[in-house]
Formats: C-alpha cells, sequence, structure tokens
C-alpha cells in the first residue's frame, strides 16, 4: 500500500500483513528479515510501525534494519548526478526534509541530514545549492510559488507516484546489507522523531 490512511494505522496494518503474506505464499516464519520506516512523521504510525518490526525481528530471530522516510522518499530518483530533496510536512509551518547526492558512480550521501525546520529557513537553505535540484514529497506544494521563485530554473519537481514513501524504496535501500545484520538487530532501530508529541510540547509551555 502506499498513500495516508487518515490515521487508521492499527486498523489496517495488521490485516495488509496477513494479506499480503498469503498472496506470497509466504508462512510468517519464512521470513528472512524486516525493513522498516524510521520516520519522521505521524507519531501513530511511527510508533505502530516499529513495534511491529521490532516484534518480528525479536520474535523470529531475524535481522531488522531501518532507514528514514526521507531517505526513502529519494531512493527512486538518486540516479547519477543527481540531488534529491525530499519534504514532508511537518505542520506548524514547519517542514522535515533532508538533502541527498548521488555522484557519477552511484553511492549516494547526505548533504544535509534529515532535521526539521521553518519553511521559509528551508527554502533558504536550498538557494545555497548550486546544480538542479529534485524536490519530492507531500510537504512542498503549500510553498511551491515561493520555492520556484526561490530555485528558478534549478528546481526539478517529481509527480505524484512520489509524493509517499514507497515499500519498494526500502526493500531497495535494505536487500544490500540486511543478510550481514546480527539477529538482534532490531535493538538498535530507533525512530526518528525530530519533534516532540504535540502533548508533550504543550506541557513544556505552561
Amino acid at each position: 500500500y502506499q498513500g495516508p490512511l487518515a490515521w487508521r494505522h492499527a486498523e489496517s496494518l495488521f490485516d495488509g500483513m496477513q494479506k499480503l503474506l498469503r498472496q506470497a505464499g509466504w508462512p510468517i516464519h519464512s521470513l528472512t528479515g524486516v525493513i522498516v520506516s524510521l520516520g519522521p512523521g505521524s507519531f501513530t504510525g511511527i510508533r505502530i510501525g516499529m513495534a511491529v518490526a521490532r516484534a518480528l525481528g525479536q520474535s523470529l530471530n531475524i535481522p531488522v534494519k531501518g532507514f528514514s522516510s526521507l531517505e526513502a522518499l529519494a531512493q527512486p530518483l538518486n540516479r547519477p548526478g543527481a540531488c534529491v530533496c525530499p519534504v514532508i510536512d511537518g505542520l506548524r509551518g514547519e517542514v522535515f526534509s533532508a538533502v541527498f547526492r548521488t555522484d557519477n558512480h552511484g553511492k549516494t550521501r547526505k548533504d544535509m541530514k534529515e532535521c526539521r525546520m521553518p519553511v521559509q529557513e528551508w527554502i533558504d537553505t536550498l538557494c545555497h545549492l548550486q546544480q538542479p535540484l529534485w524536490v519530492v514529497g507531500d510537504g512542498w506544494s503549500s510553498s511551491a510559488k515561493a520555492l520556484r521563485e526561490a530555485l528558478g530554473y534549478r528546481l526539478r519537481t517529481a509527480g505524484p507516484r512520489y509524493q509517499f514513501p514507497r515499500a519498494a524504496a526500502l526493500l531497495e535501500l535494505g536487500r544490500a546489507n540486511l543478510q550481514t545484520l546480527k539477529r538482534n538487530s532490531y535493538r538498535a532501530v530507533l525512530p526518528l522523531y525530530l519533534r516532540r508529541a504535540a502533548a508533550q510540547e504543550r506541557g513544556l509551555k505552561r
């Protein structure tokens, strides 16, 4: 599945997993590893996804590997010579973002690590990049005009199919090193929230 679920994560995840395994003809004990998105994103979605991934790794004694949802967003566009900026709406006038650059040999590195920042600060940061930039995700549409004015001809945008992280992208990111991990690797797989929950932030302001 790809796209929003209107906050119905717990209702849909387990049924979806069972359906997928049935279609593939895989008993759950045949799984040899788990790849999971670490966030940032919905607190509920991250918590549920991480809990399931870690539980599968522990109970089945299989490796678990995590990647940020920003890295998964960028992966389909990480081609030699490309510079990709995934962006997720962080609400409250902020975005979650990063910048990935792929060299001519196909090796990808982070020009900007996963972070949270105000929209205008994010646009100002991107202005310092000198080469064409692919912007992908659901977090830039509300500031599209300002972004186009700031980057001009250097701005490249991807279509709707790249709006959300794809499971295939996570698989592509993790398939090379999953089997090199130790069986207790689930312990090192931790969420990437990049902000406190809204309730926590309200509590700090009191």
